[in-house]
């Protein structure tokens, strides 16, 4: 098994001392969504609760599921089948009478990493 060195690109700037750049990593636009409700009468939409066990058994998306769940926004599949779930279990308390919907929020992500130097640890 051979081991392959990551080359890191560096600066020496005037002053002598080598600066890290960030090594390339993963950035990009994608489009989040999230599960809303509304009770009849109602004039605002509300974030469906899925801090609770609703939304167990509902994986995230394997493509962005990681900044997804980072910045706590589901894929359309998942927030559609956190919504119709969610109206499920309100009919089935007795409250038919609630609209769903899947509200799109725009996601932009930049992720980077750079070594740190011993010299940066110590404290």
């Amino acid at each position: 098994m051979s081991k392959k060195k990551i080359k890191q690109d560096n600066i020496k700037p005037a002053s002598g001392k080598i600066e890290q750049r960030w090594v390339p990593t993963i950035g990009g636009k994608t489009i989040g969504y999230i599960p809303e409700y509304k009770s009849s009468g109602d004039a605002e939409w509300l974030r469906i609760p899925t801090e609770t066990r609703l939304n167990e058994g509902i994986p995230y998306p394997y493509c962005e599921g990681g900044i997804f769940r980072t910045v706590h926004l589901y894929g359309y599949a998942q927030a559609q089948a956190l919504a119709w779930t969610y109206k499920a279990i309100c009919e089935a308390n007795g409250n038919p009478f609630i609209e769903i919907r899947v509200a799109d929020y725009d996601v932009v992500f930049d992720i980077k990493a750079r070594r740190i130097d011993e010299s940066d640890t110590k404290t």
